[in-house]
C-alpha cells in the first residue's frame, strides 16, 4: 500500500533539511532528477519500491517463465548481499505508523526522519515548489491493477481519461485542454511525437517507474511550450547506496493478454545502473454491445466481438549514473511494436493496422563551479518511425520524425532565494509519404527565481521560446505561505503557448485533411491551493490524513479543433476562444489498526467546465466536446499478514461530442477489485489476481471506440528490494 498522492504538500521542519557543505539546503535544476530532497515538504512519503508488468507472447511467455524461474533461484542470494537496503526496511518495520506516512515524524540518530532519506522530493515539486501536483508512488500493492503509466495517472485529480478501448491508445487532457496540450517527459525528456495527437501512456510500462507527478496548470515557464493543461512528470528507478536488486512479473489475462518484464537496479561502488526489458502481447477480441440502428432510440443492441484488435510490444531501458566532481547520467529507451486499427463500431477497419518503433537517449553532466554554483549541460535525442497502412496486405511506406535538443543551466544559491538561468537550443523534423519532409529550429531562454522570507515562498519564472517561425512570452508567478506546519496555501499565474504539430498542419490521411494556416494556441491560468497535513491524527497516533482542494481557472485562444470539411472529411481549424473552471479535491487516510490490519483509503474529485468563447453564435457558450463535467475515483486497501486486498471505484459523466451539444455520450461507472499474497518474503515473490470492470459495464470513452467490459488478469511476480520482502508487520 505504497501508493502517495500530494497535492500541495506541507513544509518539515529544519531537522529534516540537507544541507551543502557552505550550509545553504541542496537545491536542484529545474527539470532534473533531484538528488536531494532541496525543499523537504510534508509530502506523502513511502519507501516505495516495485516490481511491474508488461509483456509476453503467447508462445514466448513460456520461455519467460522459464527465465524467471531460473532467476528465482538466485535472488535470495543477491538479496542477501544487501546489508544497508537490508537496514533500511529493518527501521521501518520499528514504526508505529503505517507505511503511508508523513515525513515531519521523529528524528533518527543523525537527526534525519528515517523515511525522509528514502522519500526524495519529486522532479516536478522540486521544479514547481508552489504548483498544483499529484505524485503516484509505485509499489508491489499497486503493481496487480497499475501495468502503465496511464493506469497510474488516472488515480489523480483534475485530469480526464480518453481510452478508446483494450489495445488503443490512452490519452489525457488537463483542466480543459486537449492530449495535444500535455506533454510527457520521462527524467525531463519530452515523449510526445511531432506528429501530435498526444502521448498515449499506455505505452510506457510502470516497471521501470518510480513515480508519477501530475503537474496542473499552464505553467510553460516550467515545461516549454505545450504545457496548455499540464504536464505529466515520469522518474525512473533509481537504486538506494549499496543496493542489489532484482525484479520481474508475468501476466495472464482475458483476451489472450500475456505481460512480462525483466529488470535489475544496482549500486556498484557509486554507480548506479537500472537495465530492464518487456513485452506485451493481446488479441483484444472482446465483445461489445452494438446498436445498429443508432438514430432510433430504444430498439435494442446486438452482441458483437471486437475485430482487428490484437497487440505486441516490446521494449528495453538502460540508465547509468555516476556521482562524483562531476555528476553522469546516461539513458536510451527502445521500445516499438504493432496494433491492430479496428476503427470506429459504425465503420470498422478489419485490416488496418499500425507498426511503429522510437528509440530516446539523453546525457547528463552536472557539477558544481563553486562553492553555491551548480551548472548542467544536457543532450537528449529521439527517433521515431510509425507505418499506418489502411490495408495490411498493401503496406504504406515508413514516416520518420527525429530531433534533437542541447541544453544548458547555471543555478546560484544565496542566503535566502536561488537564481537559475539556461537556455536550449534544437531541431526537430517529420518526413512521411503523407505529407512529405519538413524540418524547424527550436530554441529557448529562460530564468527562474526561488525566495524564501520566514513562511512565504515566491516562485518567479520566464521563458522566452520560439518553434519555427513562431514565438511566444511564458512567465508564471507563484506563491506559496506554510502559516503552521500542517498547513500550506499557494497560488499560481502564468501562460503558455502551443505550436501546431506537424501532423495538423501537414498531415494528408484518409479523411484527415491538414490546414498549414493554423496559429498557435495559448492559455492564460490562474489558481489557488489549500492543504492540510495531519500525522498523526490528534488522538490517533497511529494514523495520518491528507486532504487538498485547489480551483482554477483557464482562459484559451486560439482553440485547435478538427471539424467536418466538406464530405466525409475532418480538418483542424482554429476556433476561437474557450473558459475552463473547476475545482479539484483530493483526500488520503492510512491508519495501522489493531491485529497488525494496516488500512489506506484515498479519494479524488474533479469538476470542469469548458465553454465555447469563440464568437459564433452557433457554439458560444456550448461545453467544449469531450469534457466530461465530473469525474471521481475512491480505493481501498487493506494488508495483514501476507495479504493486500484493494477495491476501486471510477465515475465520469456524460460528455458531448460536438460543438453544437446535440450529441452525447452517457457517463460511466466501473469498479475493479484485486488481491495479491506474498509468497516468499526473501524474493518479494508474489501472485495477485484482479477483476476489472466488475459490474460489466459497456460505453464509450470516445465516440465509437467501445471501452471494455469485465476480465481477469493474474500476475507472478518477485522483487528483492521491495517491502513485500520484509513488511512491516509479520
Amino acid at each position: 500500500m505504497q501508493e502517495a498522492r500530494t497535492g500541495n504538500s506541507s513544509r518539515t521542519g529544519p531537522a529534516s533539511q540537507e544541507t551543502c557543505p557552505d550550509g545553504r539546503r541542496n537545491r536542484q535544476l529545474r527539470g532534473s532528477v533531484p538528488r536531494h530532497a532541496f525543499r523537504p515538504r510534508g509530502h506523502w512519503a513511502s519507501m516505495a519500491r516495485y516490481a511491474s508488468p508488461i509483456g509476453s507472447g503467447c508462445a514466448r511467455h513460456r520461455r519467460f517463465s522459464a527465465v524467471l524461474a531460473a532467476v528465482l533461484a538466485s535472488a535470495e542470494a543477491w538479496a542477501d548481499e544487501t546489508p544497508d537496503a537490508a537496514a533500511e526496511r529493518s527501521d521501518f518495520e520499528e514504526s508505529a505508523l503505517p507505511e503511508i506516512v508523513v515525513s515531519a515524524d521523529a528524528e533518527g540518530a543523525d537527526g534525519t526522519s528515517p523515511r525522509l532519506k528514502s522519500a526524495q522530493l519529486s522532479a516536478a515539486r522540486a521544479a514547481d515548489p508552489t504548483g498544483a501536483i499529484t505524485t503516484v508512488e509505485r509499489s508491489p500493492a499497486a503493481n496487480v491493477d497499475a501495468p502503465d503509466a496511464a493506469s497510474m495517472a488516472a488515480r489523480a485529480p483534475g485530469l480526464t481519461v480518453r481510452d478508446q478501448g483494450h489495445n488503443q491508445p490512452v490519452t489525457i487532457s488537463l483542466r480543459g485542454s486537449s492530449p495535444d496540450q500535455v506533454p510527457v517527459l520521462v527524467d525531463g525528456i519530452r515523449l510526445n511525437g511531432l506528429a501530435g495527437g498526444g502521448f498515449d501512456l499506455s505505452l510506457f510500462p510502470a516497471a521501470f517507474i518510480r513515480r508519477l507527478s501530475v503537474v496542473r496548470g499552464a505553467n510553460g515557464a516550467t515545461y516549454g511550450s505545450g504545457t496548455l493543461g499540464g504536464a505529466v512528470s515520469l522518474e525512473l528507478l533509481s537504486p538506494g547506496p549499496g543496493e542489489k536488486r532484482l525484479f520481474g512479473e508475468i501476466g495472464w489475462g482475458s483476451f489472450l493478454s500475456f505481460d512480462g518484464s525483466l529488470g535489475g537496479a544496482a549500486d556498484l561502488s557509486g554507480t548506479r545502473i537500472l537495465a530492464g526489458i518487456q513485452a506485451k502481447t493481446s488479441r483484444g477480441d472482446y465483445p461489445f454491445d452494438y446498436d445498429p440502428t443508432p438514430l432510433i432510440p430504444d430498439d435494442g443492441t446486438v452482441r458483437r466481438r471486437r475485430e482487428n484488435n490484437e497487440m505486441q510490444r516490446y521494449g528495453a531501458l538502460v540508465r547509468v549514473q555516476r556521482e562524483g566532481r562531476a555528476d553522469i547520467d546516461f539513458f536510451v529507451e527502445a521500445d516499438g511494436g504493432r496494433r491492430g486499427v479496428p476503427g470506429a463500431v459504425q465503420a470498422p477497419t478489419r485490416y488496418a493496422e499500425q507498426n511503429d518503433a522510437s528509440i530516446i537517449s539523453s546525457g547528463r553532466v552536472r557539477g558544481a563551479l563553486m562553492p553555491g554554483l551548480e551548472a548542467e549541460g544536457r543532450l537528449s535525442g529521439r527517433l521515431g518511425f510509425l507505418q499506418w497502412s489502411p490495408d495490411r496486405r498493401d503496406r504504406e511506406s515508413w514516416q520518420n520524425e527525429h530531433s534533437v535538443t542541447a541544453s544548458a543551466s547555471l543555478r546560484k544559491s544565496f542566503s535566502m532565494d536561488t537564481l537559475e538561468v539556461g537556455g536550449q537550443a534544437g531541431r526537430e523534423g517529420l518526413s512521411g509519404p503523407f505529407h512529405g519532409n519538413h524540418g524547424r529550429t527550436t530554441g529557448a531562454l529562460f530564468a527562474a527565481n526561488e525566495l524564501e522570507i520566514g513562511v512565504f515562498t515566491l516562485a518567479a519564472a520566464a521563458r522566452g521560446e520560439f518553434t519555427g517561425s513562431e514565438f511566444g512570452f511564458l512567465p508564471r508567478l507563484g506563491i506559496g505561505v506554510v502559516p503552521a506546519e500542517w498547513l500550506e496555501l499557494s497560488a499560481n499565474v502564468g501562460r503558455s503557448f502551443r505550436v501546431p504539430s506537424f501532423g495538423e498542419l501537414y498531415l494528408e490521411q484518409g479523411s484527415i485533411s491538414p490546414n498549414p494556416d493554423l496559429t498557435p494556441e495559448t492559455a492564460i491560468y490562474g489558481d489557488a491551493s489549500a492543504a492540510v497535513t495531519l500525522a498523526p491524527i490528534p488522538g490517533l497516533p497511529d494514523a495520518s490524513l491528507h486532504l487538498a482542494a485547489s480551483g482554477f481557472v483557464t482562459r484559451y485562444g486560439d482553440v485547435i479543433l478538427y471539424e467536418l470539411y466538406g464530405p466525409m472529411r475532418v480538418k483542424p481549424f482554429n476556433l476561437g476562444a474557450a473558459l475552463a473552471w473547476g475545482g479539484e479535491f483530493e483526500a488520503e487516510l492510512a491508519a495501522a489498526l489493531p491485529k497488525g490490519v494496516d488500512l489506506r483509503l484515498a479519494a479524488a474529485y474533479t469538476l470542469q467546465s469548458s465553454r465555447n468563447q469563440s464568437r459564433d453564435v452557433r457554439y458560444r457558450g456550448k461545453e467544449l466536446p469531450f469534457r466530461p463535467r465530473h469525474r471521481a475515483a475512491a480505493r481501498l486497501e487493506i494488508s495483514v499478514w501476507r495479504l493486500e486486498a484493494f477495491a476501486a471505484l471510477d465515475f465520469q459523466s456524460r460528455q458531448f461530442t460536438n460543438r453544437s451539444s446535440t450529441d452525447a455520450l452517457d457517463g460511466h461507472l466501473r469498479s475493479d477489485a484485486g488481491l495479491r499474497c506474498i509468497l516468499h518474503r526473501k524474493s518479494g515473490l508474489s501472485l495477485g489476481a484482479v477483476i476489472k470492470n466488475i459490474g460489466g459495464t459497456q460505453g464509450q470513452d470516445l465516440y465509437g471506440y467501445p471501452l471494455t467490459g469485465r476480465s481477469f488478469h493474474v500476475t507472478l511476480g518477485f522483487d528483492t528490494g521491495s517491502e513485500s520482502a520484509s513488511p512491516r508487520r509479520r
